[in-house]
Parts: structure tokens; C-alpha cells; sequence
């Protein structure tokens, strides 16, 4: 196998590796309000990871078929770096691995252990593989050293990349001792709790498809076991956890990187659900974003179940003539944000800030949980009444597909979430621009075909608002181009036209 190549298969493997070590390298964007971001570490951190890693890693089911625990090493580790981009210092890493998870075995000897080296610009210049001693202690002799050198541990456990991360070093040092804790793996979601749960609301595209509805979640782990299910995705990677969405959602879209397999959509009795792909570490929280559709005319009960006990709930509306109701929230709620451009971001109201709710039609008003859900509760509101002040407020800038496979929705916004490491953050950054809409030439644009069906029109109305939203489009051009889409789209939203990829899509 050629340097280049065992290079390559390691730069797939790289967002597992990241995940292993209790980071979002994905691409994925954990959603957030502006008023949530939290200002990140001042330790400049440049590493990236291109989209192109995730799409590789799709078509590689298994990670022991790729670089099989099988494999015949010696204790002494083997090397592979890139042509040209290696450092001349060297450095030595000690590990141990070490059970975290309470009365589980005794970590066996002879495991492979890899270690990835990362430079300041996020260029891979080494993999380094080298098995465990009994005991469960490895070292890398002469690893590549550099100011700003990111590392990664790595190894296989339970079926699960698992590992951790060295922090960005000084570039000086002989030596480096890191400890990795592995974890059994579970198919038990007994330990996995909603922290929050936040729901925006938009009325603007109700007189086009209905409700717009964007669910953030911060899923939570809190036992010591991997949490990774014995069912696979379509993709071949375990289910971690799952969560339905109400009956009728529809334009299902979980927020990912273009070309992500991490989530799945299925449909189980009339019941949407979006199942996540990636293993939940203990003490790891996934946040997990999801716009849909709901129809509407002039009310609803939404009908939430999660599966999990929920500790925190919010549900945002917009300054409207729309009542709320509900036993399990406070129906009165308060004024606390003021809405973005496009209707799917918030930022809080500044302590000070004045506001007229009377004329104020950016005003969004917060319905925050009584008291917490169990695990078997459902999320009962109900709303009554028709939007009249928001519908031409909050145009959408950005459109689900009709698939969870699909990913033309680009990012609106992110932060760090829960326990995220400024290096995740600066990842996610750098992803974020790599995912950036491409720029068009207003003359080359072209509408599909009436006939290209549901998925490509809703796919060219999310690549429309992206052009928008960077500004490459001015208003007058970019409500045109939109209209004739919309009237493309509403004969299959309607029902009036039959789109042979529908059914495969929901």
C-alpha cells in the first residue's frame, strides 16, 4: 500500500477519529441563538478538516475494514507521513488505555492504536500505528513535532472509534503522556437526557407550505457507557439515538454538512424520524438541529414525543395575532428575543433595549417549560388563530429538501455547545466557509425543469437563498427567480403533481 494512499484512508477517517475524541468535526452545526455563543478560547487553533472527509468516510461502512484491528504490527510503531509537509523535530508519545466505564473488563493488550498528526493549517502530515503492551500502555517513538501540533488518539473499542485529543502543543516538547479512556458500548438509552430543547417558529412561508419549524436539541449522556445502538443506517454506521417528529412533517431537513450521511429520515407508522449516526460519548452532548414543515390553516396541537426526560423546553413564537396554549408551558410567556433576517435566527434582547410590542413585529416572545418531562411524556401546545403582522416579516433564506439524505441546506448559524473545545469550534469555522455558497453569475442562472420534481426544486430555492444571503443577488432578482420556483413547487406540495422521488424522500 502506497504512503499516498494509507494517507488518504486515514484523512477519511479522520471525522470519526474527532468524534472518538469527544469533538464536532463533521461539518455539522450544532445551532444555536447569537445570544447562546459562547466566546471561544483565545488559543489560536487553525486546524480544518475539508467537506470532502465525510463524503469518503460515507462510502467506508466499517472502520475495521479499512484499517483492520487485525493487522500485523509490532510493537514498534509504523509510520506514514506526507511528501513534502513533514516536520524535521520529533517528539514521543506515552499512552495508557484506561476502562471507564464501572465493572467493565480489563482492556486487553494487542489493540491498534493510531495516532493522527495535524499542522497549524489543519494539514495531515503523519499517521502513526503502533498495537498496546498488556496492560494497555503504547508509545510512539520520533512522532512529528511542530509549534501548534494537533494530535489525536485513536482505537477501536467495542465496535466504536474511540480516543482523545492532545491539545495544541508548543513545538519544544521530548515528551508527551496522555491517558485514553474507552467505554463498553450500550444499546441502552436509559442515560441519555434532552438538557434543552428550543422550538422557532415561522409563520412567513405558511401561505407556501405552513408552519416552519426549527428544533434545537441537546442530547446528554450521563452514564459511562458509549451509547450506540445494534441497528445501522442506510450508511452502515450504528443509530445512536433517534427522535420523532410530529405527525405531518414534512421538507424534513436535520442541519449537516453538504454530502453528511450522519442522519437518517425514516417514516415508522405515519411517525417521522430522524436518527442520529454518531455514538454519544459519556458526559457528551449532541446537539442535533431540525427544520420541517407542518400545515397549517388557522390552528394545530403540536404533538412532540422525544423518547427521553426533557429538563428544559422552549418554545418561541412570533410577535402575531397566533394564541398559544399549553398546560406544560407558560402560556403567557415574555418578550426575550427580537428575530434575524430569513426567520430561523434569534438574538436576546439587550437588558435595556427598548420595545413596542404594539408595532414591533421582530419581537419573538418565549414560552418557557413549567416543569420537566419523563421520558414518557409528550410536548403538548397548541397554537390558534392566523398569522396577519409576520408573514411578509421573516422571509425563509433557507428551504429543507424533501429527503434526509439531502444537504443543499446551508448553515444559518453555530456555536460551541455543550463541553466543545475551542479546536472543534475553529474546525467548524473553517468548515463553514469551505460549505460556503458557490458564487453564480446572475446570467447563468437557469430554472429546473417543471419536471426535474420536488427534491431539485427544493433544492434550487435552498441554493437561491444561499446566493441571497451572501449578498450575491440583489432583492428584486432574487423574489423573481424564488416566485418561479415556488410556482413550480406547489403543484407537488399540494398534491396536484406526482414526483417519482417523493416516496423514496419521506
Amino acid at each position: 500500500m502506497s504512503k499516498q494512499h494509507v494517507l488518504r484512508l486515514w484523512i477519511v477517517l479522520l471525522p470519526l477519529v474527532a468524534a472518538a475524541c469527544g469533538l464536532n468535526m463533521s461539518g455539522e452545526p450544532e445551532i444555536v441563538s447569537e445570544a447562546e455563543i459562547v466566546s471561544l478560547p483565545t488559543q489560536p487553533v487553525t486546524a480544518t478538516v475539508t467537506l470532502e472527509v465525510e463524503a469518503a468516510l460515507a462510502a467506508t461502512p466499517t472502520v475495521a475494514g479499512v484499517l483492520p484491528v487485525e493487522t500485523t504490527l509490532t510493537p514498534a510503531a509504523s509510520e506514514t507521513t506526507a511528501p513534502d509537509d513533514a516536520a524535521d523535530d520529533t517528539l514521543m508519545v506515552l499512552g495508557k488505555l484506561i476502562q471507564g466505564t464501572a465493572d467493565g473488563p480489563r482492556i486487553p493488550g494487542g489493540l491498534l492504536v493510531e495516532l493522527y498528526v495535524l499542522d497549524t493549517e489543519g494539514t495531515p502530515v503523519a499517521v502513526r500505528q503502533t498495537v498496546t503492551e498488556e496492560g494497555g500502555t503504547f508509545v510512539f517513538e520520533d512522532a512529528l513535532r511542530g509549534p501548534g501540533f494537533v494530535y489525536f488518539v485513536r482505537v477501536d473499542y467495542g465496535g466504536i472509534p474511540q480516543g482523545t485529543q492532545i491539545s495544541p502543543i508548543q513545538g519544544t516538547e521530548d515528551e508527551i503522556t496522555i491517558d485514553v479512556t474507552l467505554y463498553e458500548r450500550t444499546a441502552d438509552r436509559v442515560s441519555v437526557v434532552v438538557t434543552r430543547a428550543q422550538m422557532l417558529v415561522n409563520f412567513a412561508p405558511i401561505n407556501e407550505f405552513g408552519l416552519e419549524i426549527r428544533l434545537d436539541l441537546d442530547l446528554l449522556n450521563t452514564g459511562d457507557t458509549i451509547v450506540a445502538s445494534d441497528d445501522v443506517s442506510d450508511s452502515g454506521w450504528p443509530i445512536s439515538v433517534s427522535v420523532e417528529l410530529p405527525v405531518g412533517a414534512f421538507g424534513i431537513q436535520p442541519m449537516q454538512a453538504q454530502g453528511s450521511e450522519r442522519y437518517q429520515v425514516d417514516v415508522v407508522d405515519s411517525v417521522p424520524v430522524v436518527r442520529d449516526t454518531w455514538p454519544l460519548r459519556p458526559e457528551q452532548a449532541h446537539t442535533l438541529t431540525i427544520l420541517y414543515y407542518l400545515p397549517y390553516t388557522d390552528g394545530a396541537v403540536l404533538d412532540q414525543a422525544f423518547g427521553y426526560p426533557v429538563m428544559d423546553a422552549t418554545v418561541l413564537l412570533p410577535n402575531d395575532t397566533v394564541e398559544f396554549d399549553s398546560q406544560q408551558f407558560d402560556a403567557e410567556g415574555e418578550f426575550r428575543y427580537r428575530v434575524l433576517e430569513g426567520g430561523l435566527r434569534v438574538r436576546e434582547l439587550e437588558a435595556d433595549e427598548p420595545i413596542t410590542p404594539e408595532t414591533d413585529t421582530t419581537l419573538i416572545k418565549a414560552h418557557d417549560l413549567i416543569s420537566p418531562l419523563n421520558a414518557d411524556e409528550r410536548m403538548l401546545f397548541t397554537l390558534s388563530g392566523r398569522p396577519s403582522r409576520t408573514v411578509n416579516v421573516m422571509r425563509p433564506t433557507v428551504k429543507p429538501s424533501g429527503s434526509g439524505e439531502s444537504n443543499a441546506l446551508s448553515f444559518v448559524l453555530f456555536g460551541t455547545g455543550l463541553g466543545v473545545l475551542g479546536l472543534a469550534a475553529a474546525l467548524w469555522w473553517r468548515q463553514r466557509m469551505v460549505a460556503g455558497p458557490v458564487k453564480r453569475a446572475p446570467s447563468a442562472w437557469r430554472p429546473p425543469d417543471p419536471a426535474a420534481g420536488e427534491q431539485v426544486l427544493l433544492s434550487a430555492i435552498a441554493a437561491l437563498d444561499d446566493a441571497f444571503e451572501a449578498g450575491e443577488l440583489d432583492e428584486t432578482v432574487y423574489h423573481e427567480r424564488r416566485d418561479i420556483l415556488k410556482e413550480r413547487l406547489l403543484p407537488y406540495i399540494t398534491g396536484e403533481s406526482h414526483d417519482p422521488g417523493a416516496a423514496h424522500d419521506r
